[in-house]
């Protein structure tokens, strides 16, 4: 039920495909949690140059290449020609914990000039 409450809030209705893709790569239960992750990521890397109000709704993921993610911010956002890329793998702690732990970054490049 969280799992599917997340997926939501998180993915919109034009990644669905994106996140559709993950079956098999990415449990179930935790797919939610993998987009929500990469969407901070790419929000706390864009936040500073971002347009004000700048919401998760706005980050769209997808389509997602081994460890790579596709990423477009809705437009008037970010400034012109600026670009971001999101990556993620799954973390796993040692000692016999057996739950799946996300690490999402994101790289934001500024338009040249800027």
């Amino acid at each position: 039920a969280g799992a599917a409450r997340l997926a939501r809030r998180v993915v919109r209705t034009d990644e669905r495909r994106a996140y559709a893709s993950l079956r098999g790569v990415v449990d179930v239960r935790v797919r939610a949690a993998l987009f929500f992750s990469l969407k901070e990521a790419v929000y706390k890397a864009v936040a500073g140059d971002a347009a004000a109000g700048l919401a998760l709704r706005h980050i769209r993921l997808g389509p997602f290449v081994d460890d790579a993610c596709g990423v477009r911010v809705d437009n008037c956002v970010l400034p012109a020609g600026a670009a971001v890329d999101a990556r993620w793998r799954v973390a796993r702690i040692p000692a016999g914990d057996d739950r799946a732990y996300f690490l999402s970054t994101a790289t934001y490049r500024r338009a040249p000039g800027a």
